[in-house]
This record gives C-alpha cells, sequence and structure tokens, in this order.
C-alpha cells in the first residue's frame, strides 16, 4: 500500500498522548518525523505550521532529499491532534489536493477527526479503524479480561506470553495481583496501560496503595508476571521488534535499543540467533493471521522479549505506525539492504538541523542520500524537543562505530 502512486502523510498525535505525565512533543515529532518517507514529486505532508522547529526541518529535507515546498501543507498548530487543525482548513485543503481519487491517506492512526476530513474530501485511507483498533490494537489482547468482556489470543495457538491479565478497574486489578502473587511467588508483578507507548505508564512491582487507589488515566493496563529476561553482554535486555504493513511483514526481526523501560531506537539485523528469529516471525504470522479475519489492514508491529533463549509476546502496537517503520522506509528508499541503527536523541536548543548538518559534513560523517553507502542521518531534528538519527553501514562494526563517532562531535545518545 505504501507504493501507491500519490501519497498524503497526515501523522499527527493521539489525543490519548495529551495525558503523558511527561510532555514528549508528540503533536510535533510525530508529524515531523514522516517527512524522510515523501517521495520527492509525488506525494504530500500535513504539517503543523506554529513552531519554526518544525518549518526549519522541512526546509532541511528540501536540500536534502530532493523535496519542494509545494509538497508541504502547513496546519495552525492549535490543536494537540493533527487532524483537529485540518478540519479548519478543508476548503484550502481540498483545493490544494484537487480532485478526489488521486491520493491515498496515510496516517499515523485514526482519529475521529481524521475519518471526517478523509470521508468529505472522499480520500481513501491506509490504516485500522478506530473500532478495530480500540478492540484489538493494545497489548490487553495477550490476556484474558477479569470481567470476560472482549477476546484474546486463544492459547491453542501456542503463541508464548506471560502469565497476567486485563483489568479496567481497581476490584480487578487487586484480583489480578492477588492471583498472579500467589501463583509466582518468586516473581514480581508489572503494571501496563494496554495503550501506553515507548513504555509510558510502565510500573514494576507496583505497591498496594499505588493499586488501591490507580486511577485508569491511561485507560485500562494488564498486570503481568515480572519475567526473568535474557540479557546482551552490556546488560540490556534482549527485546526484539517485528513491524508489519497489513498481514506483511517488514524486513524481518529488529532488535530494539530499550532503557528502563524505555524505546530509545532500533538496531537492523537483528543479533539474535537465527532459530529465535524465525520463532518470532512464526508467532507473529500466527497473530495476523488471527487478526487479519477479524480486519485487519494497517501498519503495527510486535514487541518479544528472550527469556530462557525462547521468545516471549509482551507488546502489540497495531492500528498505528511504531518508531521503526519511518528508519526502515528510509533505509530501503536510500540504502536498500544495508544495515542501521536508528535512536532517539533529545537536541540542544541552541543546535539547527542545518548546524547539525554542517558539523557531520565536517567530519566526514553525513550520509547523503543517493550518494553515499553509509554514514549518519537526522531522520527527525526539532532543537529542544525530539530528534532521531539513523548510522547506516555494511556490518554491525561499522554503524556502531559511526554512532560513536557521533557521540565525539558533541551528540550523545538518547535524553
Amino acid at each position: 500500500m505504501l507504493n501507491a502512486e500519490q501519497i498524503v502523510w497526515c501523522h499527527g498525535a493521539r489525543p490519548e498522548y495529551a495525558l503523558d505525565e511527561v510532555p514528549h512533543g508528540d503533536e510535533l515529532y510525530i508529524p515531523a518525523r514522516a517527512i524522510p518517507a515523501v517521495r520527492p514529486g509525488q506525494d504530500l505532508i500535513l504539517l503543523p505550521g506554529a513552531r519554526r522547529e518544525v518549518r526549519e526541518f522541512a526546509r532541511f529535507a528540501c536540500a536534502t532529499l530532493g523535496l519542494s515546498a509545494d509538497q508541504f501543507f502547513w496546519t495552525s498548530g492549535r490543536h494537540f491532534v493533527l487532524d483537529d487543525d485540518v478540519l479548519e482548513l478543508l476548503p484550502e485543503l481540498g483545493a490544494w489536493l484537487g480532485e478526489p481519487g488521486r491520493w491515498l491517506a496515510v496516517p499515523y492512526s485514526v482519529t475521529e477527526s481524521l475519518t471526517h476530513w478523509t470521508t468529505k474530501l472522499g480520500i481513501p485511507v491506509y490504516a485500522d479503524t478506530e473500532v478495530f483498533s480500540r478492540q484489538f490494537g493494545h497489548k490487553g489482547i495477550l490476556h484474558p479480561a477479569q470481567d470476560g468482556y472482549g477476546e484474546s489470543l486463544p492459547r491453542d495457538l501456542g503463541i508464548p506470553v506471560a502469565r497476567g491479565y486485563l483489568c479496567r478497574g481497581v476490584a480487578e486489578l487487586l484480583s489480578a495481583c492477588h492471583i498472579l502473587r500467589d501463583s509466582i511467588p518468586r516473581r514480581g508483578v508489572i503494571l501496563k496501560p494496554t495503550l501506553g507507548s515507548a513504555g509510558e505508564g510502565i510500573v514494576h512491582e507496583p505497591a498496594a496503595d499505588l493499586l488501591e487507589n490507580y486511577d485508569f488515566r491511561l485507560g485500562p493496563v494488564v498486570l503481568e508476571e515480572l519475567l526473568p529476561v535474557d540479557s546482551w553482554p552490556d546488560g540490556s535486555e534482549i527485546s526484539v521488534s517485528v513491524q508489519t504493513l497489513g498481514d506483511q511483514l517488514m524486513s524481518g526481526v529488529t532488535d530494539q535499543l530499550v532503557a528502563r523501560d524505555e524505546w530509545i531506537g532500533n538496531r537492523v539485523p537483528s543479533r539474535t540467533p537465527r532459530s529465535f528469529q524465525a520463532q518470532v516471525i512464526r508467532a507473529t504470522q500466527q497473530v495476523l493471521g488471527w487478526l487479519h479475519v477479524r480486519g485487519l489492514r494497517g501498519p503495527g508491529g510486535f514487541d518479544f522479549l528472550s527469556v530462557a533463549g525462547e521468545p516471549v509476546l509482551v507488546d502489540v502496537n497495531i492500528g498505528r505506525f511504531t518508531g521503526a517503520h519511518i528508519p526502515k522506509i528510509f533505509r530501503e528508499r536510500y540504502a536498500p539492504g544495508m544495515e542501521f541503527i536508528a535512536w532517539k536523541f533529545r537536541p540542544s536548543d541552541a543546535i539547527g538541523v542545518f548546524d547539525l548538518w554542517q558539523r557531520l559534513r565536517s567530519a566526514g560523517l553525513a550520509f547523503l542520500p543517493g550518494q553515499s553507502t553509509n554514514g549518519v542521518f537526522p531522520l527527525c531534528w526539532l532543537p529542544g524537543i525530539w530528534g532521531m538519527f539513523i548510522a547506516i553501514g555494511r556490518s554491525q562494526e561499522e554503524i556502531l562505530g559511526l554512532r560513536r563517532a557521533t557521540s565525539e562531535i558533541g551528540f550523545q545518545g538518547a535524553t
């Protein structure tokens, strides 16, 4: 579907992301990080125009990726959800797009406002419906609900998951905690909001008073056993993911970079054994088959942990793009078959993207799309808000060396 002749990229934050305890700039970086996916002279993209940081990154993309100014449609940026901005500009957007039937809308995920404006303009959407995403697009399908409401993955599929329960209220949460702590006394429990992203809201070994007063601010949660996760030699947990488009896998298995439950990036290809990756792919295909008959059609991803050398499915991110989709799209377009590592980074307020680019070029580190076979490129750079690098090379040693060299000229890891 992403090979459609003309795409309108319209990535915007979901409404519930405004509830995050710590603001992450979702309303700005989620639209902006889709810019590198735009094809020169072919696609269009909708962006919040109130912030100079987003406009500067768009100018950088024009200078380095061959995009043109007329491929960008700027909204007011007054609303947290981009689609709410778009509703104010329907006549202007309709005139900019021209006759209906030419475009495919590719959102981050579906919102009520997106459905409204795409229907009004007669534009088909590549995404799962809101109803499907609410029912199946989250880690809640991994566990049975205490109240018996909704579907969960059938155990006869044989997909390994942690023991746990889906909970919608305090009574269910306390009951689940009692059952789990009785059945796994030597292990702890972990609480995860079903709709949290990048580790938001996860609590290890929640105290009794937290459970008794839990406010479900982010919606339903799962309570599950803490798994004894295998580690890499550097002590970090072995966590992998798979990205999907509909029921198709993208580029195999991806190593996740994780710090304290927070996703901070990805590495391709995975360093896990081939037999482990084969199990991950087999489990993913089983889940995709189960979801397909229930209406799956959009992008998504699945996260697995390694426990005693075996993969355990721990997260479901269906109904939206994940942080690994854009790096994979970029790699396939500009450096097919090469290895890469992509990592989050919070840029200093004082360093604009053109200054960054000059530093990378002066150090001989810059990846020049269409020219280079290796190097570093900023997939998103919003000073003081959010950024992401991608380092592309022929081997793990090369991409890790590029990442180290990037930190040596003043750009550290994710913050």
